[in-house]
């Protein structure tokens, strides 16, 4: 490159500045890598807090072993036991068991299990999630 082009080139970066606003697309990226690891964390504390204290309505959400996700709804509690009403449908994706959870498709049979069943499966990731509506 010549030595004229060069110089020219030297002043001009020299005089340019990069915007903040250049930054902003990785400063909202970051942003929300940390607000969906702060989601996160909130929601293994309330499934951990569910867990202990169950109630009447608790939604849990659970694999199969065929590898696809349902959930099931909680319809009594007793000293020992906890009983469930299943879900009809299954998704292959937990991001997508929004859509199933409507009280219509739940079963009208209760299955019952014990609570240390129930800590059993969330402690081998069957249960995968607690929600509280």
């Amino acid at each position: 490159m010549p030595i004229g082009l060069k110089t020219k080139f030297k002043n001009t970066k020299d005089q340019v500045k990069g915007s903040f606003w250049q930054f902003s697309g990785t400063i909202i990226f970051i942003l929300l890598i940390g607000l969906t690891g702060y989601t996160s964390s909130i929601s293994k504390k309330n499934t951990t807090s569910y867990l202990k204290t169950p109630a009447v309505g608790d939604i849990y959400e659970y694999r199969l072993d065929s590898g696809y996700y349902s959930t099931m709804v909680l319809k009594r509690i007793t000293r020992d036991s906890l009983y469930m009403a299943l879900n009809y449908y299954e998704m292959p994706k937990q991001s997508r068991l929004y859509n199933i959870d409507k009280e219509k498709n739940y079963r009208q049979e209760i299955y019952g299990f014990s609570k240390e069943e129930i800590k059993s499966m969330k402690n081998s990731g069957t249960i995968l999630n607690i929600k509280r509506p």
